[in-house]
């Protein structure tokens, strides 16, 4: 009691001290407020609103678009384009920073699509007119008849051919084309001459139009004889040349060839005087030198003959191999079939 006696002793002296009841505040743990008046008084404030503070961050995606081209080339040229040309760039981040403190950051991730560009290219034809010659086939040539001509040396024959010839000559029309025209020589209307000699042999035949002269030579060391030289001669008016005259000498040839005292022979064989000047020699056998009592010796034969020649030797070989062929299977097949019907 004593004690609680100077407790309470001490409070009214506290509350008695000055300026105790000028200002009231609030006990802790009372749950009371404490008045207050005034714009100083705390209840009076208004709220503040914090604002926090950040970076802000846009994102900007740039896209390109890629306007597709035509190109047109110029004419007469030719160009190749490879076709679908895909390009792709790398992806490069950009980062920008601008003054005003504040900092943009841009992931400028950007694609770029390159199209495929469609080229059209126009080829332009350009046809050249280039001026040549036409040379005309040469036309059907007329009958040719064969004669028999000979050179004799003293009584006897030296020199003896036997032959259709006919002449063949290109020239230009009044159109510059370029035109065969043939001329065939008739041995009735022809007259023969010529000599010979240890080497050689001659014989020209001349008719109303012009002539040919042929020189065989002796070749000593193959024991061979052959036609060298041809001097031709031919004065005739073709339609439509502006020309009569033809004339072609050739000292270079090596033709008719044959051993000596053997004649050569060849159903038909050209020979190519000049560019323009052919010979045509059809049903043809010859011979110069040795020939025993005018008659030909032993006839060799020109390749086209030997190849013509081999052609029916062969389908003869051909067809008997068949028959052969048929009949060794024919016997085969009947012995396996007497077989099998004893077996059974």
């Amino acid at each position: 009691m004593g004690t609680l006696s100077l407790l309470l002793c001490l409070a009214v002296c506290i509350s008695a001290l000055p300026g105790a009841g000028a200002q009231e505040q609030t006990t802790p743990g009372s749950g009371i407020e404490a008045p207050c008046d005034g714009d100083d008084c705390p209840r009076h404030k208004k709220s503040a609103t914090l604002v926090p503070s950040f970076t802000k961050t846009t994102t900007t995606t740039t896209t390109h678009r890629t306007t597709p081209h035509t190109t047109t080339h110029p004419a007469n040229h030719t160009t190749t384009h490879p076709a679908n040309h895909t390009t792709t760039q790398h992806t490069t981040p950009h980062t920008t920073t601008h003054p005003a403190n504040h900092t943009t950051t841009h992931s400028a991730n950007h694609t770029t699509t390159h199209h495929t560009t469609p080229h059209t290219t126009t080829h332009h034809t350009t046809v050249h007119t280039t001026p040549h010659l036409t040379t005309a086939a040469p036309p059907v040539p007329p009958d040719v008849g064969v004669g028999n001509y000979s050179v004799r040396n003293g009584s006897d024959i030296c020199l003896r051919v036997q032959s259709g010839l006919q002449i063949w000559v290109r020239y230009e029309n009044r159109s510059k084309a370029q035109v065969w025209g043939a001329f065939a020589v008739q041995p009735n209307h022809t007259k023969v001459s010529g000599n010979c000699s240890d080497d050689s042999a001659t014989m020209e035949l001349t008719f109303a139009q012009g002539y040919l002269h042929f020189t065989f030579v002796k070749n000593k060391t193959q024991n061979s004889v052959y036609l060298h030289v041809v001097r031709a001669n031919l004065s005739l008016e073709f339609p439509g040349a502006p020309q009569r005259q033809f004339a072609v000498r050739n000292a270079s040839l090596r033709a008719f060839e044959a051993q000596l005292g053997h004649s050569y022979q060849c159903q038909n064989r050209s020979l190519a005087l000049g560019p323009a000047f052919h010979l045509d020699a059809l049903h043809e056998r010859l011979q110069a030198f040795a020939l025993h009592g005018g008659g030909f010796g032993e006839a060799e034969l020109c390749p086209e003959d030997q190849h013509s020649a081999l052609v029916p030797i062969i389908i003869g070989v051909v067809l008997l191999v068949m028959i052969l062929i048929i009949v060794i299977a024919y016997l085969v097949g009947r012995r396996k079939a007497r077989g099998g019907y004893q077996t059974l």
